[in-house]
């Protein structure tokens, strides 16, 4: 009677755990959807292209532009050359060779861009909501 018994809370212990377990994961997948991190994104400048020339992000996401070209590089949003669809997107200056230019995209939307300096360089950075 008593190893059926201690059988049957040893049971119930190893369901409850699994069940608690499954609702955990459950709800960490579902929270990461509902609220995901605001993380930063790499964008490499290499010669000749950003790498990935595109990204989707959400808002609030950090972008850093790393330059691993052997020149100095300019990320901006689109018109060449006056950056005047999303002003904020432009670091107003050269990124040196092995620098880093960080920005916070805090407006949604598809956010064309290019290097200032080499303007047949472009891509898109899509900003999500939440």
């Amino acid at each position: 009677m008593m190893q059926r018994k201690t059988l049957v809370t040893a049971s119930v212990i190893i369901l409850l755990a699994a069940v608690g377990g499954v609702y955990i994961a459950k709800s960490k997948i579902q929270l990461s959807i509902l609220q995901p991190a605001h993380a930063t994104f790499m964008v490499k400048m290499t010669p000749g292209a950003f790498d990935p020339s595109e990204v989707s992000v959400f808002k609030n996401t950090n972008v850093c532009f790393e330059n691993e070209d052997t020149e100095a590089r300019w990320p901006a949003s689109n018109i060449h050359p006056t950056h005047a669809i999303f002003p904020e997107f432009d670091p107003g200056t050269p990124i040196a060779p092995g620098k880093t230019w960080c920005f916070q995209f805090t407006k949604t939307g598809i956010w064309r861009m290019h290097d200032h300096l080499f303007p047949e360089i472009t891509g898109v950075v899509n900003v999500r909501g939440k």
